[in-house]
């Protein structure tokens, strides 16, 4: 095969590839998105209790939405609504925010925020850093802090996946689509490093 030949034959899988990528991304655009529910409960240690004091119920449901395939598959985001409940702090307070699953980075990150019953504005973060050496209790266990929107640390908690609800979290997976194809409002992703207080594999 002369240079010539090369060249024109180099040009055309060029622009083959280039065809089929866009045509890729084009039906990746039009498959639907997913969503779920879960339900995770635990404690939460207030910075304001004293010493000695018991630690707080904490329970949450989420529902998660992305609805495109192509948005989840950019940023590994999902939109999470739901509720809150937190002994004497919050009963039953609506959440909004963000849920990031990085299966290439084993993180699962928690970002939403609520009202408590005294109207006060609380920030909800944690991360799951799974581990295969210790996959059910990374994947079952989060790690989480509660700030006030001051940046002022409200609590320290930690929430638990029952895996009695395991049969029902698989149910709840269903597909969403979009009312007009559009990816999630862009929210800057957090950095993928773990939290000071994750979970190390043993």
């Amino acid at each position: 095969m002369n240079t010539a030949k090369l060249l024109a034959w180099l040009q055309g899988s060029v622009a083959l590839a280039t065809r089929a990528a866009s045509a890729l991304r084009a039906k990746c655009e039009e498959l639907p998105g997913f969503g779920f529910s879960e339900t995770m409960s635990g404690t939460v240690q207030l910075s304001r209790d004293k010493d000695g004091e018991p630690e707080r119920k904490l329970v949450f449901h989420l529902r998660a939405e992305v609805p495109q395939l192509a948005s989840y598959l950019r940023d590994g985001r999902t939109s999470i609504s739901g509720e809150i409940s937190i002994d004497g702090v919050a009963h039953a307070a609506p959440v909004s925010g963000s849920l990031w699953i990085w299966p290439h980075r084993n993180i699962i990150r928690y970002q939403f925020s609520f009202l408590t019953d005294s109207r006060q504005q609380l920030f909800f973060s944690g991360q799951k850093d799974v581990r295969l050496l210790a996959l059910q209790r990374t994947m079952t266990t989060l790690p989480a802090e509660l700030k006030t929107d001051a940046g002022q640390l409200f609590g320290r908690a930690t929430v638990y996946f029952a895996m009695a609800d395991l049969p029902a979290f698989v149910r709840s997976f269903h597909p969403v689509r979009a009312a007009r194809p559009a990816p999630i409002a862009a929210d800057p992703a957090p950095p993928p490093e773990p939290t000071n207080h994750a979970i190390s594999a043993l």
